[in-house]
């Protein structure tokens, strides 16, 4: 199957130190291209393996994310999700027992561009003390691009062609609920930041509890480390979209490919996840810049994505002129 589918010290607040909410009249633009690819993928019960035939896949995402505050601590924003994916296989002839096989040659090979999800939030930070805690409602728009139809086959034909799965999301609409925690503590300049949630999924698909935890040192003012650990599991199986194809023996050349090697499964669209990233931010007068490498190390019905990012956050404070501070 083709599961194709952010510290430093509260006095400054600045655009990544969530939970701190962006000051009052000052709005943080923060800037990230990334590049993601996967030869990998964890299948419907959680087994890991190589994509069949090759399969290589490949996505570049620019992310644009605005955080203005209202007050002190009230903020409002959004975040939006330009993206392109590519997935490249062997083409492989589908059944071969035919006078003319190669008019059965199937290519799973595709690429999509377009508009990714678009996140809509407002955080209010509820304690402001050495351990800071803020609450933050998030709704996701499936813009601009159809949901999945599965690398799948005809639910009445064990003949019928198996048919490419590669979008550009699930298209289906998200409402999270958060509670955000974290504290920087002065005498060994260490930031930690946790955070919960629960992702209500709108259109057959389970629901997400989402959690992560990160943990930062900075180091002479000058480099701030971090690790992070991020994760997703879904509380309750979701309603089938189709009948999706996994190859029993993903090792299978294409020349020796066979229809037998294929089992059909239940489409789903849940997917469970656990994500390691490690990375490192350099403060700027008024921005950050930040680099990062993360990888999926486990998961359900999703490729192991290895992700490279190079981020830039700026802050441009009293931009309306009408701050109280």
């Amino acid at each position: 199957m083709i599961c194709a589918i952010l510290l430093a010290v509260p006095e400054s607040r600045t655009a990544h130190a969530s939970p701190w909410t962006v000051p009052d009249d000052e709005l943080a633009i923060l800037t990230s291209l990334d590049f993601s690819f996967a030869e990998e993928e964890f299948i419907l019960d959680g087994t890991r393996q190589d994509f069949p035939l090759n399969g290589r896949f490949l996505s570049t995402q620019f992310t644009t994310t605005l955080r203005y505050g209202f007050t002190e601590d009230f903020e409002g924003g959004m975040t939006l999700r330009p993206k392109m994916i590519s997935y490249r296989a062997d083409p492989v002839i589908l059944p071969k027992e035919t006078a003319q096989p190669t008019q059965n040659l199937v290519d799973f090979s595709s690429q999509q561009f377009g508009m990714g999800d678009v996140d809509l939030f407002a955080r209010y930070q509820i304690v402001d003390a050495f351990v800071v805690v803020s609450t933050e409602t998030r709704g996701q728009l499936p813009t601009g691009y159809q949901r999945p139809t599965g690398t799948s086959m005809d639910e009445n034909s064990e003949s019928s062609p198996v048919e490419d799965d590669a979008t550009l999301g699930d298209g289906r609409a998200h409402l999270q609920q958060s509670l955000f925690a974290g504290t920087y503590i002065p005498s060994t300049r260490t930031f930690v930041r946790a955070d919960a949630g629960y992702r209500l999924i709108f259109g057959g698909v389970g629901d997400q509890v989402r959690g992560g935890l990160k943990v930062g040192q900075n180091i002479m003012g000058t480099l701030i480390p971090f690790v992070s650990l991020r994760g997703g599991y879904t509380v309750y199986e979701g309603e089938s979209v189709g009948q999706t194809a996994i190859a029993r023996d993903p090792g299978v050349p294409s020349e020796a490919f066979e229809q037998s090697n294929i089992r059909r499964e239940p489409l789903l669209l849940d997917r469970n996840y656990l994500k390691v990233t490690a990375g490192l931010i350099v403060p700027l007068e008024q921005s950050e810049l930040q680099i990062s490498y993360a990888r999926i190390i486990d998961g359900v019905n999703i490729p192991t994505l290895n992700t490279v990012s190079m981020g830039l956050s700026t802050r441009l404070p009293d931009v309306t002129g009408e701050s109280d501070r």
